[in-house]
């Protein structure tokens, strides 16, 4: 909590004291300097732990609308946040999706690859809490937009998808990662067009069931985990080599016969990453190199000694100074990889061509102007704007008034 002054602070204590049945004292400290007495209310971490037990008692049966509530006053502050939610016939809350002006502007920027969620922790009501992340042209992980689901069926999940849709302005995303859910795909199926739209199950989420599926003799196997780990991770291996990998290990181990690594090996498509060709640039790279000129391309095969040896061939435009390598780094991740940079360098260019500099990955990725389907500016909401309307949030709670409608009896809200 959060206050203009410290009086504020003080009364606000007092009050609560005083309705809660128990004495404050103000004290003054020593060990800092100041044009006056530096006041503090003494209070254990016993009391602040009872003070938030009754708060959430006190507001027990209104919190849904609280939040509502919540959320339309960030729309009067900021015409761009966007809000949708439904209750039931009995007026209560099953869903709720929301997401603001730096979500959306954050999603049109670097919302090519997009990550839902629906593993974290339920609240005291058994609503999921389901954000929409990605990540920034910094690598730091953003939050484009979150929803509350008390059902977790496919036409909660269809809802939300279209709403989804709808707030960031019909601009689907290139790749779409979610945990391994038949419900999920299904939604996905209805909503996204295939096309535009590629699903992929999340790994991590995948790997979190191996030691169960293959049972607690193997799942103890350090050599077995470390082989099977080394295949699906391997971002360097070409399809037909993890084919090859995954069954020899399946026979070495004895798991020809297991369903679930059966299955998994049909749907490989959607959760290995070698089906997905993207490479780190990383290490040094040591080449012995052939060269054959095709017309006016020139074709350039590069022996990686970094990874295992492993032969990429780079066709080179000599008209436009453009480059292709077999890795698909450069496709996939939208950063040229190493094959192609010493190519490039090899022709003796001093900077790289502005084809391989994609604003997603530049300083200047959230300095452009956005608007909505509607032709509306999404607002600009820099730091200090941020800053400014988060204070005036936090100051309009704490006014008595506006908990007043939200706290007394028959109102038409209840609890999730």
């Amino acid at each position: 909590m959060k206050f203009d002054t410290l009086q504020q602070g003080i009364t606000f204590y007092e009050n609560y004291a005083r309705i809660f049945g128990f004495d404050t004292r103000l004290s003054s400290t020593k060990n800092r300097k100041s044009d006056g007495k530096v006041l503090n209310m003494a209070a254990s971490v016993t009391d602040f732990k009872n003070f938030q037990r009754d708060i959430r008692k006190h507001i027990r049966g209104k919190d849904a609308q609280m939040l509502i509530e919540n959320f339309k006053r960030k729309q009067q502050m900021c015409s761009s946040f966007f809000l949708k939610y439904e209750v039931d016939d009995k007026q209560h809350l099953i869903r709720v999706f929301w997401a603001d002006a730096i979500g959306m502007k954050s999603y049109a920027s670097f919302g090519d690859v997009v990550s839902f969620d629906t593993t974290f922790s339920m609240n005291e009501y058994c609503m999921v809490f389901s954000p929409f992340t990605g990540v920034d042209n910094s690598k730091t992980c953003v939050t484009f937009a979150a929803a509350l689901l008390y059902r977790e069926d496919t036409e909660s999940f269809v809802w939300l998808f279209e709403e989804f849709r709808d707030a960031m302005s019909n601009c689907d995303p290139t790749c779409l990662i979610t945990d391994q859910d038949p419900i999920i795909e299904i939604a996905i199926e209805g909503v996204f067009d295939g096309s535009r739209t590629r699903h992929r199950i999340c790994m991590w989420h995948i790997m979190k069931k191996v030691p169960e599926k293959v049972g607690p003799t193997l799942a103890q196997n350090e050599d077995f985990m470390s082989e099977f780990c080394n295949c699906v991770w391997s971002k360097h291996t070409e399809p037909e080599e993890f084919d090859e990998l995954w069954n020899t290990i399946l026979e070495k181990y004895d798991l020809m016969n297991n369903t679930w690594l059966q299955h998994m090996f049909q749907i490989r498509q959607n959760w290995i990453p070698s089906y997905y060709r993207n490479m780190p640039m990383s290490g040094v790279m040591r080449t012995t190199s052939r060269s054959e000129n095709e017309e006016d391309v020139q074709i350039v095969t590069l022996i990686d000694h970094k990874r295992n040896s492993k032969m990429h061939t780079v066709r080179y435009h000599l008209d436009n100074n453009r480059a292709e390598c077999t890795c698909k780094m450069y496709e996939r991740e939208g950063i040229p990889c190493r094959h192609i940079l010493w190519v490039i360098m090899e022709k003796g260019l001093k900077s790289l061509p502005p084809t391989y500099v994609k604003t997603r990955w530049t300083k200047a990725a959230m300095s452009m102007t956005m608007f909505d389907l509607g032709g509306n500016l999404i607002e600009d909401t820099t730091k200090i704007e941020a800053v400014k309307k988060k204070m005036a949030l936090n100051k309009a709670c704490f006014q008595e008034e506006m908990f007043k409608p939200l706290l007394t009896k028959g109102s038409k809200w209840r609890h999730f």
